[in-house]
């Protein structure tokens, strides 16, 4: 029992020590000297050391990263509060901006509204500032949008937008215009002088849906191998003898594999008469006699024909 009443008094003994810490700890926090300094004082001294500085930077940066709020507010908030200069802080959008354009299509705060981003389905999109345009399609890769109607009323504003860009942002600069008006000739050639000066790609939709799956492929094949979009041509036979055949004008890929079933070979087809080649299906007089005068023509009829004029004026 004595064992028992001596071990309750050793917890209570701690517990009013542990009391006394908690107080003293809250009490150095309300402005209590600690070393002769206050809380606040340390802490003021504290902010000023670079070690500070660098942890808030590097939790900005994070910020921008994930887009807080989707318009930066809280970044430009987090950069005042930390001191970072607004050059220091548009260098941390734009390196985070070019990053998430690897993967996705950034978005200009100013075109969260844009009547496109309804059409936009295929690939993913992400609001972030940090950039002059209106878009980023990939690290290098900038679109600007432009309405012809909005054109129409605000003449100056595309020339302004592009004044602030420089000349080596980007590698690959559009200028997608949306065609809305009913006749948009005389606009598309002012904004065609344009582009030759700035250095851009116009390109020109008539719907809001056309404009954006122009987004969808240049964010999609942004990157790519030039071979992606090329037309890979089949090796086989047929496919070789109905490019051949097709090269003669007006004849068809149809008239082509028709020929082909008809006489098996190129070198039968070379050998047939015109009227052979018109009795087939689908050829007709004008086709047969292009195809005819191919296969029999002789190549140097134009020098012959020269020939023939320089030995008349020797006469």
């Amino acid at each position: 029992m004595q064992a028992r009443a001596d071990s309750r008094r050793e917890e209570r003994d701690v517990g009013a020590e542990t009391s006394d810490a908690g107080a003293r700890a809250a009490a150095g926090h309300g402005g209590a000297q600690v070393g002769g300094k206050s809380f606040a004082e340390s802490f003021e001294f504290l902010r000023g050391t670079d070690t500070y500085v660098a942890a808030e930077r590097e939790s900005l940066e994070q910020q921008v990263q994930e887009n807080v709020d989707g318009n930066g507010s809280a970044v430009k908030e987090g950069a005042s509060a930390s001191g970072m200069s607004h050059g220091e802080l548009a260098l941390v959008e734009a390196k985070a901006a070019r990053d998430k354009a690897k993967t996705a299509l950034v978005i200009h705060p100013a075109q969260r509204r844009n009547p496109v981003l309804k059409w936009v389905r295929h690939v993913l999109k992400q609001v972030m500032p940090g950039f002059e345009a209106d878009f980023l399609c990939g690290a290098h890769s900038c679109v600007f949008f432009l309405s012809l109607q909005f054109h129409l009323l605000n003449k100056g504003y595309i020339y302004e937008r592009l004044k602030k860009l420089a000349p080596t942002d980007y590698k690959l600069r559009v200028l997608l215009v949306l065609a809305d008006i009913p006749d948009p000739v005389q606009s598309l050639t002012e904004l065609t002088k344009l582009c030759i000066l700035a250095n851009l790609t116009l390109i020109c939709a008539s719907t809001y849906g056309e404009a954006a799956r122009y987004l969808e492929t240049f964010r999609a094949l942004d990157e790519k191998n030039p071979t992606a979009i090329i037309p890979h041509s089949e090796p086989d036979y047929l496919s070789t003898l109905s490019a051949a055949l097709t090269s003669v004008r007006p004849v068809n890929k149809s008239n082509a594999l028709m020929l082909a079933s008809r006489f098996g070979t190129l070198a039968a087809i070379v050998k047939a008469s015109e009227r052979d080649l018109r009795s087939q299906p689908g050829m007709g007089a004008v086709k047969a006699k292009r195809l005819f005068e191919a296969f029999n023509a002789p190549l140097k009829k134009r020098q012959a024909k020269s020939v023939g004029k320089a030995h008349s004026v020797a006469k």
